[in-house]
């Protein structure tokens, strides 16, 4: 960047031919792994969406649970199916276009202080699209959560304020299997986290000694 505009390049040209080039792997990789977050949303969509019969596959998997009257799994399992047909071809074009990532290299010098870029007027358009992602992606989702975990009764003429209360609270902690419930979270997400670490680092050198076709299926099975 700075050799960039050494050599008299616009803030606009150092972004597009140097700065974006260079975060375009992350870019990717963020957007793939988002992707599949999105994919795992459950208790969000649960709260806000299924009151309006708005429905998400997680939300539909646990729809299937009691369809039948019995937990319908051969259902479950022909969804799951189609989340993995969904995800593997994301998965081969994330790592089909991150193989152009080694091109874009960092070389420094001594070091140098980062310098702002000065927005000018734009400054204030620029806050405004800032403020206005974070209140509706995560303001709004965290505020309706809130807000539907005080209320009971959620609908058209329904007072707010007549209806908050901390009824529903009082019920989650008599159910007698809130502890065991936590409890089990935090095991499976202690020890199965561990476990995670150490089959990707042994995943990661596979790949990093033995590059072929075996350790390419297990690293697309890792993100799969």
């Amino acid at each position: 960047e700075e050799a960039a505009r050494t050599v008299g390049a616009s803030p606009l040209q150092v972004m597009t031919s140097v700065s974006l080039p260079m975060v375009r792997p992350s870019i990717l990789y963020a957007c793939v792994l988002l992707f599949f977050l999105g994919l795992e949303v459950f208790g969000l969509m649960l709260v806000l969406g299924d009151p309006e019969g708005n429905m998400v596959l997680a939300t539909y998997l646990y729809k299937l649970t009691n369809k039948l009257g019995t937990p319908s799994y051969h259902l479950m399992a022909a969804v799951a199916v189609v989340l993995i047909c969904i995800t593997v071809p994301l998965v081969m074009l994330q790592r089909r276009l991150m193989r152009t990532a080694n091109r874009f290299v960092t070389m420094k010098g001594k070091a140098s202080q980062a310098r702002a870029l000065p927005l000018g007027k734009w400054r204030w358009v620029a806050g405004i699209v800032v403020v206005a992602w974070l209140t509706v992606t995560i303001g709004v989702p965290l505020i309706g959560v809130a807000l539907r975990a005080f209320i009971s009764n959620w609908g058209v003429g329904v007072s707010l304020w007549d209806e908050l209360s901390l009824a529903t609270f009082r019920n989650i902690w008599q159910q007698p299997n809130l502890l065991r419930a936590i409890v089990n979270s935090m095991a499976i997400g202690v020890i199965g986290g561990a476990l995670a670490v150490v089959c990707y680092l042994f995943v990661g050198i596979a790949m990093h000694r033995k590059p072929d076709n075996v350790t390419r299926f297990l690293d697309y099975s890792v993100l799969v």
